[in-house]
């Protein structure tokens, strides 16, 4: 329940400050779960209002040049089993953070990309799985929800 108020919290945030003509010159960065880290891009105009309103939240916020420049870092740091070799994930979260200001975008615990409450969901039962003796088996890809290249091609036409 703590998580779907925190999840709110942050839609509502990033609703509330970002400008549909502006660009993404602020990442915000939530990383409180384990499953998945979201990155979300705002205009440096709105920053100072969403940190305001995160205040005490387990978020960083950082310049997009930065993100862009150290991605391998920032994004695959956070990946604890990468499954998705050689699909961009890391390339496509900076490309749709950029493209898509205020909008929040995932990157699962094995590497994929969340989008939906469905892909979000499917990372923490994943990520749960992963934790157990029995461990956790990546998904053939027409049944994989977190399958970057499926975002990927929708969003960016990659």
């Amino acid at each position: 329940m703590m998580n779907l108020i925190r999840w709110i919290l942050l839609l509502v945030t990033l609703l509330c400050v970002v400008n549909a003509n502006a660009g993404s010159d602020i990442v915000l960065i939530d990383h409180m779960e384990k499953a998945y880290t979201v990155y979300a891009g705002l205009p440096l105009d709105r920053a100072e209002l969403a940190k305001s309103k995160l205040e005490g939240q387990p978020v960083d916020m950082i310049p997009f040049e930065k993100f862009e420049l150290n991605q391998n870092k920032i994004i695959g740091d956070r990946v604890v089993r990468n499954d998705y070799q050689g699909d961009r994930t890391e390339e496509g979260i900076v490309a749709l953070v950029k493209k898509y200001p205020g909008t929040p975008f995932g990157v699962t615990w094995n590497g994929g990309i969340a989008y939906t409450r469905n892909d979000y969901q499917a990372a923490k039962k994943a990520f749960e799985a992963f934790n157990t003796p029995e461990g956790f088996i990546k998904p053939k890809p027409d049944q994989d929800p977190v399958l970057p290249i499926n975002h990927l091609k929708s969003l960016l036409g990659w």
